[in-house]
C-alpha cells in the first residue's frame, strides 16, 4: 500500500523474492504510472508476477475487491490510517501486516478485533539491518530490473542552489503544484565541489 519510493522499492523486493501477485494502491496517478511503466519496461524479469495498480481515491478498497484479492502478506508504506485499515482488511486470516510507512501522527487507531478475532499479525519495520547484501545482488544479477529507470533526477550535492532545488522536489506539496513525481533523486558524489579547482 502506497507506491512512493518506499512502496516502489518493497514491490521490487517482494518481485525478487518470488511473489506471484501483487496489488500497489496510492491515491496518486503518476506514482501508478511509473509502476505500470517499471512494470512494462522489465518484463523479462517480472513476468512471473502479475502487478496490479489502484487509485483508491477513485476506486476505494471496497468489500467485493477485498474477498477477490485477499494476501497473505501485507505492507504499509505509507503511514496513514485509512491506508493501514485497508491493509488489514486485505490480509487473509492469519496473515501478516507489517507496517513500514511512518505515520505523522504516531496513536493510529487500529480495529483490534480486526486482528484478534482473524489471527492476524502486525509487524513493524524500521532499520534495514541486514538487508544491503541481498538488495546488491537482486540489483546486480537484474532480478527485478533495471532500477535506474526509478531516478528522475540528478543533483550535484556540492552545488547549495542544486541541492536546494532537489530537496524542494521531495516535497509533495511542490510535486502536486508542478504536477510531477520526483520518485528517486540521485547525487552524484563524483562531481567536483564548487570552488575547487580539478
Amino acid at each position: 500500500f502506497g507506491a512512493g519510493p518506499i512502496g516502489i522499492i518493497n514491490l521490487l523486493t517482494s518481485i525478487g523474492y518470488g511473489a506471484t501477485k501483487i496489488i500497489i494502491t496510492d491515491i496518486n496517478d503518476e506514482k501508478l504510472k511509473i509502476v505500470n511503466d517499471y512494470v512494462t519496461n522489465n518484463k523479462d524479469c517480472i513476468s512471473e508476477c502479475r502487478v496490479i495498480t489502484r487509485n483508491t481515491l477513485e476506486q476505494p478498497i471496497d468489500e467485493q475487491f477485498v474477498r477477490e484479492n485477499l494476501c497473505e502478506n501485507t505492507l504499509e508504506c505509507v503511514g496513514h490510517p485509512s491506508v493501514l485499515k485497508d491493509a488489514l482488511n486485505m490480509t487473509v486470516p492469519g496473515g501478516t501486516c507489517t507496517v513500514i510507512g511512518m505515520a505523522a501522527d504516531s496513536n493510529m487507531m487500529v480495529d483490534i478485533s480486526n486482528v484478534n478475532v482473524m489471527e492476524k499479525t502486525i509487524n513493524g519495520v524500521f532499520r534495514y539491518r541486514y538487508t544491503y547484501e541481498r538488495a546488491i545482488d537482486m540489483i546486480s544479477t537484474k532480478k527485478i530490473g533495471d532500477v535506474k529507470q526509478l531516478i528522475t533526477h540528478t543533483a550535484n550535492p556540492w552545488d547549495m542552489n542544486q541541492l536546494e532545488e532537489a530537496l524542494k522536489m521531495l516535497d509533495p506539496q511542490v510535486q502536486a503544484e508542478c504536477g510531477q513525481t520526483h520518485m528517486k533523486i540521485m547525487y552524484d558524489m563524483n562531481k567536483k565541489p564548487i570552488g575547487l579547482s580539478k
